[in-house]
């Protein structure tokens, strides 16, 4: 698990270039949510393993007063595209207004934010009419090859207030067009959908959230420190209809904010762990990686994941005084799903 010393973790992406896993994060300093919080540029660190993180400088700092972003940058969300890193991000003014900007880098380490900026805005089907508290965020973007776009995932608020994920669409990854909602919570099980992510699977399309609202497992009611599980749904076009698997809810317990990046063929699961004190968050930390497993009935499995095989070696042989006869059992242990 991972933080750095004195701050917590949250919404984040993980980009590979060459050998090295680079995690883009919100940061803030631990135990001050909801009061005096403040997360007002991205955390950076780089691994070759996806367990052990080196820190490196903050990038992308919140904009001037006045600005769009001046209140903070949080959930980056990064394609490369011909060499070119483009990281989506949340910003928010002092109406706490939510919209999604771009920065671009070559490097990951020096980044220059878009001059038209906010890129992504939600639509008139949203609460934007409000003009405070209005919900656009938590970007991640799909290349839909087949159709010659690149999608937008983000959460958002419809305008009578039910949750909902939207999209928008783009053939150059600077001018977006709104799609409108891709899923909404109907029934209102959840009061917030948050942190989308597509994976495509053998034709079928895998979208993973963390929903907010539901009752905690460890029995108390509903409305006592609303949480997060971590869910997901199975369509057969990027834009849905969705359908929920039975085994709808992966992780239900402090989670949230789940990313599943593939690299070199291994689809993982990380997520954000809650460390919790009377509905307190502000010690979260990033989860080790698991492993997406797909079955055979096209529903998934989180497993753990070993980086390597493991071996057991013979622990006893021969005689040793009072015992004797001794049979060697075990050998070489291999990982296996």
């Amino acid at each position: 698990m991972y933080h750095h010393p004195g701050e917590y973790v949250t919404d984040f992406c993980i980009v590979k270039r060459d050998n090295l896993y680079h995690l883009f994060h919100i940061r803030g300093e631990r135990w001050t949510w909801p009061v005096g919080y403040r997360e007002l540029d991205l955390g950076h660190a780089t691994s070759t393993d996806l367990r052990t993180w080196t820190p490196h400088a903050p990038v992308l700092p919140a904009g001037p007063v006045g600005a769009w972003d001046e209140c903070g940058n949080w959930a980056p969300d990064i394609i490369e595209v011909d060499g070119i890193y483009y990281c989506y991000y949340t910003g928010s003014d002092t109406n706490n207004n939510q919209a999604i900007g771009l920065a671009t880098s070559t490097d990951l380490f020096h980044w220059e934010k878009h001059p038209a900026n906010p890129v992504v805005v939600p639509g008139d089907w949203s609460d934007i009419a409000l003009g405070k508290d209005v919900a656009g965020r938590d970007a991640m973007v799909f290349h839909d090859s087949p159709n010659g776009r690149y999608l937008l995932y983000y959460t958002a608020t419809m305008a009578d207030g039910r949750a909902c994920l939207a999209v928008s669409e783009s053939t150059d990854l600077v001018q977006w067009r709104d799609l409108g909602p891709t899923y909404i919570e109907e029934d209102r099980t959840y009061n917030r959908l948050e942190s989308a992510y597509l994976v495509e699977h053998e034709a079928r399309f895998y979208l993973f959230y963390s929903a907010k609202g539901g009752p905690k497992s460890k029995g108390s009611p509903a409305t006592a420190y609303p949480h997060f599980d971590i869910v997901y749904q199975i369509g057969e076009t990027p834009l849905g209809p969705w359908h929920k698997p039975l085994n709808h809810a992966l992780l239900t317990e402090a989670t949230c904010a789940s990313e599943h990046p593939t690299f070199d063929g291994t689809t993982y699961m990380l997520y954000i762990i809650q460390e919790e004190i009377e509905g307190i968050w502000g010690a979260s930390v990033l989860s080790d990686p698991k492993r997406i497993v797909w079955q055979d009935d096209g529903t998934v499995q989180v497993h753990e994941h070993l980086p390597e095989a493991v071996e057991c070696q013979t622990i006893f042989t021969g005689e040793t005084d009072g015992f004797g006869d001794w049979v060697s059992h075990g050998g070489a242990w291999t990982a296996a799903d």
